[in-house]
């Protein structure tokens, strides 16, 4: 059983809850988003939030389907390399290997395992 405290609006609350729900139901991001009438931005915005409120998320389900295993663990290597996690570090040290979203998503999942 997962206990969820979230301080905020109530609305604000319920999107993040339903959020948390359909990750831990593996439900696509986009259908997430598109579930919640928002964009996949605004969707990766609260996804940050929700993680740098200590919430745990495991959004690896969605990332295999677009970035293999070796790929994912090169991001992943480098942003335990970094001093200071910046998302836009990793954009210019990639220079387009990866696209921002892919570096979001993998900043994100990375943030949650590390409990930054």
């Amino acid at each position: 059983v997962t206990i969820i405290v979230l301080k905020g609006t109530a609305e604000k609350s319920a999107k993040r809850v339903s959020i948390i729900l359909n990750i831990d139901k593996k439900v696509d991001l986009p259908d997430i988003a598109k579930q919640l009438g928002i964009e996949f931005t605004e969707l990766m915005n609260e996804l940050e939030q929700i993680v740098n409120t200590g919430t745990k998320l495991n959004i690896c389900y969605f990332l295999d389907q677009f970035l293999e295993e070796e790929l994912q663990e090169e991001i992943y290597a480098y942003f335990k390399q970094l001093e200071e996690l910046d998302l836009n570090l990793a954009v210019d040290h990639f220079d387009g290997e990866f696209s921002h979203e892919e570096l979001q998503l993998m900043h994100i999942q990375f943030m949650s395992d590390m409990g930054i």
